[in-house]
């Protein structure tokens, strides 16, 4: 077992956190494994099983069996369940914190979901089958709370799943970044834009889901009345978009896999993020406000809990042929109204692209606000729902309660 101990923010570690994942532990999730509450350390450990299973999802030869098993097979259940039989974590821990699975061992847990059928996979027709499974497990005394990182994720949970027996046990618990040791300069001469699809390995799929086009289109328009703007995109683009992006020397692409350092640079030289997402949980958002940058950004999912129209950044109304959801299901899996989502991406949205050229061109003219917007963005991560401290108080609560 590999155990990451935190380097910043605790002292004194005397009880032990297991933390466990149904996949590679997501970047996401080193703000808490290093971060966590006093009193507390995580540890990690992958198992054979853990290995095994990421060999044969590698594999080209079995990844089509595999894809296809996921249809059929519970996934989610499956690999937690094998886990308990091989008595996994055997090592000393006093607390299990699953990340998006569920724990069928007998031993104090708790559970961050994502969404509530990724307990079970990626199918809501599993979902439906085994939800009996994923209840009974969430009802058992061992389960401790069940934390989820949005209202909305929240009321997902409460949709879905008879929660009248364990209700009292979810907690909204944002995701938090830690403060940023740097000064926040300003280039009089330009307003740099920014627009990123993803912190880590860009994908060609992110430029329709993130709103690349629309933010392509906005530019073009921005550009004819300021002269003194440029946009980096970290994002795959299209290739019969290229074309468009080479017409614009104001514009640079990023789209190979870079150090975290070089966008780092990016955030602490940018004036704006723009973000006219259609997919939820991009916490590229709160690394945004923690460099000082005002967000412009789509008002679906959980963006109206991170971002204060008006006060850390704008929220734009979202388009309505895009058939948005919470309820019963998610971008990545198969619905019956999934290809009108596909469809919605797909299309230019042109009262999205009006709302930003309106937006930002508010932020460019006026860059007292700008500035207000970013500092006020700040707070949030230094001092308010964002910050440490605020994420480690909620969170020393729940582990303390579930100890108790």
């Amino acid at each position: 077992m590999n155990s990451l101990n935190c380097t910043k923010g605790c002292e004194a570690v005397d009880k032990r956190v297991y933390f466990e994942s149904a996949s590679p532990i997501h970047p996401s999730q080193y703000n808490l494994i290093n971060y966590p509450p006093k009193g507390y350390t995580f540890v990690t450990g992958d198992s054979k099983l853990n290995n095994f299973l990421v060999k044969l999802i590698k594999h080209n030869t079995l990844d089509f069996g595999l894809r296809e098993s996921a249809r059929v097979l519970p996934l989610g259940l499956i690999r937690p369940y094998f886990k308990s039989l091989m008595k996994q974590g055997k090592e000393r821990f006093d607390l299990v914190y699953a990340y998006n699975q569920l724990v069928f061992r007998k031993v104090p847990w708790v559970v961050y979901v994502e969404w509530v059928n990724f307990l079970v996979g990626r199918h809501m027709r599993l979902f439906w089958r085994y939800r009996n499974v994923v209840e009974n497990l969430l009802v058992s005394s061992y389960c401790k709370a069940i934390l989820t990182w949005s209202e909305i994720i929240k009321k997902n949970i409460l949709y879905n799943l008879n929660c009248r027996q364990f209700e009292d046990k979810i907690e909204v618990v944002f995701p938090a970044v830690p403060r940023r040791n740097f000064v926040k300069s300003y280039n009089n001469d330009k307003v740099k834009l920014l627009f990123v699809g993803s912190g880590r390995s860009p994908i060609l799929a992110d430029f329709h889901t993130k709103g690349g086009k629309e933010v392509l289109k906005m530019f073009t328009l921005l550009r004819k009345d300021y002269h003194n703007i440029e946009l980096v995109m970290r994002i795959r683009v299209p290739p019969s978009l290229k074309g468009i992006i080479r017409r614009y020397e104001n514009i640079r692409l990023i789209e190979e896999v870079v150090p975290w350092k070089v966008l780092e640079r990016e955030f602490k030289t940018a004036d704006i993020l723009i973000h006219p997402t259609h997919f939820a949980l991009n916490t590229v958002v709160i690394d945004a406000l923690s460099y000082e940058l005002p967000v412009v950004i789509t008002d679906v999912y959980n963006y109206q809990e991170w971002v204060e129209d008006g006060v850390t950044g704008f929220l734009i109304k979202s388009p309505k042929d895009v058939p948005y959801f919470w309820k019963n299901f998610i971008p990545s899996g198969p619905t019956s109204i999934r290809h009108l989502y596909d469809k919605g991406l797909r299309n230019l949205q042109r009262t999205t692209v009006r709302q930003l050229v309106e937006k930002v061109g508010v932020l460019i003219e006026d860059e007292s606000l700008r500035r207000r917007m970013g500092k006020a963005a700040r707070r949030e991560v230094e001092e308010g729902k964002f910050s440490i401290q605020k994420r480690n108080e909620k969170l020393k609560r729940i582990f303390d309660e579930a100890l108790s």
